[in-house]
């Protein structure tokens, strides 16, 4: 706790509330003294007039008893008369005179209750914690805001403040009273409550009238508004320096009188200063010949006049960081509590942005020179599709002068076709680039300007530029690459006939050749059997060695060939059709390779085309030989059904799986290969598709047209 001098509450009335204290008392006592003298005095009269009626009895008494003359009696009768009329008289007069005091006292005690009940009321309506206490610090009077905040009642009067348990956080409260009733002098203090208020605690001597010490008055105000708004202010200026401090742009404050009032770190650091030798300084006479420039005094006059001074440039030759140029900028600041005007100047150091600008144009000149020089047709568009720029390669293929170009409608350049929808091109286009860089690629079309029209290839960059967005279109002319493409689309489309017919041919000559093994060697290799068997019958008993040896080899043949026969072109293809055929082969390959093969088809397969048949057939069985070979599984499905106009084929497994972008990998293997087969069933207006992943099998969906039965392959011989 400080010591403060006692001072009142700004704003608020003064109330000498002490005074109104001590007259009440003041005017009891006086009232008392006065009833007192009064109740003395008519003791006195009536003392003196029982004296005066004893001795009147008395004086009878002695009459009666006595029988003294009647004219004594008479005579002492009429003295004791009038003796008794003066005592009446005095009786008469002492009773007026306490009439007029008990008036007078019922007056003091009327002037009394209102003193108190002032007193009372000002207490309670001043928002003000007021507590008496004496010299003993014993409470003798509090306000209701001092119950309120020291959490005191009615019957807390008498009680020393010491034993009060409040809500305020003052411990030195009983050592300032103390204190104050020793020297005499009034202490204020700032002190808080639970909640962080603020209060202001004064603590008067509390005197009497007759100038002797009777106890203190303390007082305790509510200034936490004010607290917390000194607080924020202080807070606000701290922020406000901060931020002032913070910002890289030189700052200065100028008095009316152009002096320095503050300037920021920015400026002490720009220009090698220090506060000392810039605050109350002159502007134009801190130590820079450029300040003092006519330039400046003219700007500076400007601003004394109210109006805003923008970018007046001041050029510093003698600066610790060589040349310099510097942009200065000001205007009047607002004051509405001060007469005085101040100005805030910037200063911003622009040599560095200037060379920028310098290397910026120079880098653009050169980019328009590179641009220029490009082999590619360059344009520059604006965001309302007019043409900038235009290179050399697009003057020269489009026909068009550089000086025609130069606002020329982007839609000159577009086929008359397709005109109408191209500024909606360029909107969508705008607005895919409007929050992140986009560049857009397609093969299109544009019209020179003798109305040719030839393909290009459009690449669409978006950029910023001053005045606004624009874009920048690359073109190729690729009529050479169409026309190669064209040639290598056919090459490619001849060579896919070619590989087709070939498969075709093989087909043929696949079934030629059994039909030749099974017609001509098998049913030589038959009867060449049947005749060994009829020899080996006449033989008897005891054949020769050789008849049996030769018997075995010819049954051998028989059943190679018939093999041979299947692999070449199986004839149950043929003879049963595609889903019998597949059957057969499943048996063949677990006999051979323990792999179950589980068939499922439905009637579309009734009237396949012979030609679709076989190339499915051999599909199916290159698929199945994958299977084999890299599946590592023992079963696999085929599925064969019709979906509408399509026939759909099926194989799947449950086996490792693959990556399907790696698939390259699968289809280099010997034979038909997937290669082979993606090609073929394309051929036949089909699609090849697949479905895997490492360590969940394999789908592969084959989809064809279906093709009623027509076929080129030469007739099955009959067996």
């Amino acid at each position: 706790m400080s010591d403060q001098p006692a001072t009142d509450l700004p704003g608020t009335p003064t109330l000498d509330l002490t005074a109104l204290a001590e007259d009440a008392p003041r005017a009891r006592r006086e009232a008392s003294l006065r009833e007192d003298a009064l109740r003395q005095e008519l003791t006195a009269t009536r003392a003196h007039l029982e004296a005066a009626i004893h001795q009147l009895e008395v004086s009878n008494e002695e009459l009666r008893t006595a029988g003294e003359d009647t004219t004594a009696q008479n005579a002492r009768l009429q003295d004791s008369n009038e003796a008794l009329r003066e005592t009446q008289g005095q009786l008469q007069e002492s009773n007026e005179a306490l009439s007029d005091a008990n008036a007078d006292l019922l007056d003091r005690n009327a002037e009394t209750r209102r003193i108190n009940d002032d007193l009372t009321n000002v207490l309670h309506s001043v928002g003000v914690a007021i507590v008496l206490v004496d010299l003993e610090l014993k409470i003798r009077r509090f306000t209701p805001e001092a119950a309120r905040l020291l959490s005191l009642a009615t019957t807390d009067a008498g009680r020393p403040i010491f034993d009060v348990k409040s809500r305020l956080h003052a411990p030195d409260l009983v050592a300032t009273v103390r204190e104050v009733l020793q020297n005499l002098v009034p202490r204020e203090d700032t002190i808080t409550d639970e909640a962080g208020r603020w209060y202001r605690l004064g603590v008067r001597p509390y005197q009497t009238v007759s100038g002797s010490i009777a106890g203190a008055v303390l007082s305790i105000v509510n200034m936490d508004a004010v607290q917390r708004s000194h607080t924020l202010l202080s807070e606000a200026r701290d922020y406000a320096e901060c931020i002032v401090d913070t910002v890289n742009v030189p700052l200065v404050v100028l008095e009316e009188t152009r002096r320095v009032r503050s300037a920021n770190r920015a400026f002490y650091e720009a220009f090698s200063l220090t506060r000392r030798e810039v605050e109350g300084r002159r502007f134009e006479e801190l130590g820079r010949p450029a300040w003092g420039s006519p330039l400046l005094s003219a700007a500076l006059d400007q601003l004394t006049l109210g109006e805003a001074v923008e970018d007046v440039r001041l050029e510093l030759s003698a600066s610790p960081r060589g040349a310099r140029t510097i942009k200065l900028s000001g205007r009047p600041m607002a004051r509405a509590l001060e007469r005085t005007r101040r100005f805030l100047l910037a200063l911003e150091d622009v040599t560095d942005a200037m060379k920028s600008e310098a290397l910026v144009r120079r880098s653009e000149k050169a980019l328009r020179d590179m641009l220029a020089a490009a082999s590619e047709a360059i344009f520059i568009v604006r965001e309302d599709g007019t043409i900038t720029f235009a290179n050399t390669t697009a003057i020269r293929w489009f026909g068009y002068t550089a000086e025609e170009f130069i606002g020329l409608p982007v839609e000159a350049l577009v086929p008359e076709a397709v005109r109408a929808a191209h500024p909606a091109h360029r909107a969508a286009f705008r607005a895919a680039s409007a929050d992140a860089h986009v560049m857009s690629e397609r093969e299109v079309s544009a019209v020179r300007k003798d109305g040719t029209v030839f393909p290009i290839q459009l690449t669409l960059n978006a950029m910023e530029g001053d005045d606004g967005p624009l874009t920048v279109a690359f073109l190729n002319d690729i009529t050479e690459r169409q026309e190669q493409a064209a040639r290598v689309a056919k090459h490619k489309q001849s060579l896919q006939q070619m590989a087709f017919d070939a498969a075709l041919v093989e087909e043929r000559e696949r079934r030629r050749i059994a039909a030749g093994l099974h017609d001509n060697i098998g049913q030589a290799l038959a009867l060449a059997q049947l005749r060994l068997t009829t020899a080996r019958a006449a033989a008897g008993a005891n054949p020769h060695p050789d008849l049996d040896e030769g018997l075995r080899l010819v049954r051998q043949a028989i059943q190679d060939t018939r093999s041979f026969t299947f692999e070449l072109s199986p004839p149950i293809l043929y003879d049963l059709g595609l889903a019998a055929a597949v059957s057969w082969l499943g048996e063949q390959l677990e006999a051979r390779h323990q792999l179950q093969v589980s068939l499922a088809c439905d009637d579309a397969l009734v009237a396949l085309d012979e030609e679709v048949a076989a190339l499915l057939f051999r599909s199916i069985r290159e698929l199945l030989v994958n299977v084999v070979k890299h599946a590592k599984t023992k079963a696999a499905a085929v599925t064969l059904h019709g979906d509408g106009g399509d026939l759909v084929v099926t194989v799947r497994d449950e086996g490792a799986g693959f990556d399907p972008t790696k698939m390259r990998d699968y289809e280099t293997t010997d034979g038909f290969g997937l290669f082979s087969v993606r090609e073929q069933i394309a051929r036949l207006g089909g699609t090849f598709d697949v479905t895997s992943r490492p360590g969940h099998g394999t789908n592969v969906t084959l989809r064809i047209p279906f093709r009623p039965r027509e076929s080129n392959l030469p007739p099955r011989r009959p067996r």
